[in-house]
């Protein structure tokens, strides 16, 4: 198998996110690019980075090979007066279902074939305050795809 897994893997986490019930009414969005208006709770990932590195072989017609992929995955809360700290429990609450349904990935790793991990490594939190006593709190998750495959 030639490419990368990169497409599939996301397009399988989209969907389980939008099918968790604590993620009911947030935006979960493929792309930043998708989003046509600012949600007040939202998901989306970001640019995504893979390297691909050959795997050891015994001497197969066919190299098997390695792929990681680096995907930021976007939680962003947006709330009218209320406090940071408010803002920030929620973007920690719906992380808490993206890192629920990474734990749970045994379908991903069945629907996509070759996919072997899929874990979060690491992220950042931070916010901001915006017009009229409002807060912004951005979790950024760095979401990690293992695969291994042959070309």
């Amino acid at each position: 198998m030639a490419g990368t897994n990169l497409v599939a893997a996301k397009q399988m986490l989209v969907t389980r996110l939008r099918a968790r019930p604590g993620l009911a009414g947030v935006d979960v969005a493929y792309s930043e690019a998708q989003q046509k208006h600012l949600a007040r709770e939202r998901v989306s990932f970001g640019v995504a980075k893979f390297t691909h590195t050959r795997a050891a072989s015994s001497g197969a017609a066919r190299v098997p090979r390695n792929e990681v992929v680096r995907l930021p995955l976007y939680v962003q809360v947006h709330q009218l007066g209320t406090t940071p700290e408010a803002a920030d429990l929620r973007a920690v609450e719906m992380g808490r279902e993206v890192e629920e349904e990474l734990a749970d990935s045994e379908q991903l790793y069945y629907a996509v074939p070759g996919l072997s991990s899929a874990r979060v490594e690491g992220g950042e939190l931070a916010h901001a305050v915006g017009e009229g006593g409002s807060f912004w709190s951005d979790l950024t998750y760095n979401i990690i795809f293992e695969s291994h495959y042959i070309r």
